[in-house]
């Protein structure tokens, strides 16, 4: 007579229980197949999780931090950022500085494909208008 422990004793990669005589192949252990499935699985979604949390964050500290710097003077930005895109060196002679503080503005809100500089410029404008809560 079999008793029913026997034939599922053994604890199965699905989570539940398996047949012994698959279990023997294994060595009475858990199949490894799914051990390894399982730890790739945990990678890949603590990898997505962590990726999607690095957007959000970058994305939320581009409009709450790094926009509101150029509410000072946003027309001289754009006067710089459209200088940046249409000349091979903009700065000239000049101080470097208020050139590379507005090409920074270009990796926070960057031209689409396809976009026009000028249709650029008036998008820009009106990104940071609303950030700045001020119409320029």
């Amino acid at each position: 007579m079999v008793r029913p422990f026997d034939l599922y004793q053994y604890k199965c990669h699905l989570g539940g229980l398996c047949r012994q005589a698959d279990c023997r192949r294994t060595g009475g252990r858990t199949h490894p197949k799914g051990k390894r499935l399982k730890k790739v699985l945990v990678v890949f979604f603590l990898a997505g999780i962590t990726m999607l949390g690095a957007f959000r964050f970058a994305g939320w500290y581009a409009q709450n931090a790094a926009l509101p710097r150029y509410c000072e003077d946003p027309a001289g930005t754009i006067v710089l950022v459209r200088k940046i895109l249409s000349e091979e060196n903009p700065s000239g002679d000049e101080k470097r500085r208020p050139y590379l503080v507005a090409a920074k503005l270009i990796f926070l809100v960057p031209q689409l494909d396809g976009e026009t500089q000028d249709v650029y410029l008036t998008r820009l404008r009106s990104q940071i208008s609303a950030t700045c809560g001020t119409a320029f």
